[in-house]
């Protein structure tokens, strides 16, 4: 391996409403910015075990990690990686479907693997939207600094453009990733003769009780498809996420249903201090005709997304491919003598 001694790297971890956190050179978590620009130092803690304890008391989460890396002074690269809390399985969800894609492709059953593949892609790019979406509310933190915004102090301007931008971006890939699955379901696992190709025509299916279902898999399947996108369900977070991307698709940008076209540098205090945290209401179920009840934009739409990675899970567990992951020997690289 070729090692680039004129390479510098820096690790920033991506916290909800824009926060970043890192270790000090000492070895303590820090937290940054706080409402004068400066770092938090939380120097009780020394162990990366402990942090994402740390985050959660102190009433935000950890959406990711983002090395950037600097060689020879020029733009650096970003190497992204998302964060998930609980039990893991072998393969992030993105890697599963890869391999789910390569299990079908070996196996010749090449219309299933290319499908399989749109499913991985999709999931790719939601994470990262969802750290496009991070960035942009970092900026936002960095404007509330800079124009010495008071604490939930209100604010608006050119740039928050962007921020409404990358919040659509996410919404849209992962509403096709939801009918991405819903179409897998009816073609490889329901095996319909006529497919459907979109996660609510399979519902209205499912509703209707015109789904031929023959194996306990399948059963439990459309069991999870007839509450998730029930819109009368508290169960409903895919009904919620169709509803969301409806809006922007078709009526109204985000900041329409927002509860002010606001953003709000919100604290929250770090135990040796407080830091900033950017929050934009948007309502918790965008179906209710009146709704008091809003949330962080990207609070919630990391819910969703986390439920929508559960979700696909819950698919490629009923397709009953295992994944495999394409193994690159000697043989695929060695150069072949060039003739004529």
């Amino acid at each position: 391996m070729l090692i680039r001694h004129d390479a510098v790297s820096s690790n920033e971890l991506h916290l909800l409403g824009g926060l970043r956190a890192g270790t000090h050179q000492d070895g303590h978590l820090i937290l940054y910015p706080t409402t004068d620009g400066k770092v938090l130092a939380c120097k009780s803690v020394r162990d990366t075990r402990a942090y994402y304890q740390t985050f959660r008391k102190i009433g935000t989460d950890l959406i990711g990690h983002e090395r950037h890396t600097t060689i020879a002074g020029k733009q650096p690269d970003s190497l992204w990686t998302q964060f998930y809390s609980g039990k893991r399985r072998q393969f992030e969800v993105a890697d599963h479907w890869s391999g789910i894609a390569h299990t079908s492709h070996k196996a010749g059953n090449h219309d299933l693997a290319t499908l399989a593949k749109h499913i991985a892609f999709t999931f790719r790019v939601s994470e990262l939207r969802l750290r496009d979406c991070s960035r942009e509310y970092g900026w936002q933190i960095e404007h509330a600094v800079v124009g010495k915004i008071r604490p939930n102090g209100r604010f608006w301007h050119i740039k928050s453009f962007d921020l409404d931008m990358a919040l659509h971006s996410l919404l849209t890939d992962m509403g096709t990733a939801r009918d991405y699955l819903g179409h897998f379901t009816s073609r490889y696992i329901l095996r319909e003769k006529q497919p459907c190709d979109s996660m609510a025509k399979l519902y209205e299916r499912a509703k209707k009780n015109k789904l031929q279902v023959s194996e306990a898999g399948s059963a439990a399947l459309i069991g999870k498809i007839l509450q998730i996108c029930d819109p009368t369900s508290a169960e409903g977070w895919m009904a919620r996420l169709s509803e969301f991307r409806n809006i922007i698709m078709h009526r109204a940008p985000i900041g329409s249903i927002a509860s002010e076209h606001y953003l709000t540098a919100k604290t929250l205090f770090g135990g040796e201090g407080q830091v900033f945290q950017i929050f934009f209401g948007i309502p918790r179920d965008p179906i209710a005709a009146a709704n008091t009840d809003f949330v962080d934009a990207l609070a919630h739409f990391l819910e969703l997304f986390r439920r929508l990675r559960e979700f696909g899970y819950l698919v490629a567990d009923a397709s009953g491919v295992e994944p495999t992951i394409l193994q690159i020997t000697d043989k695929d690289i060695v150069a072949r003598p060039v003739t004529g």
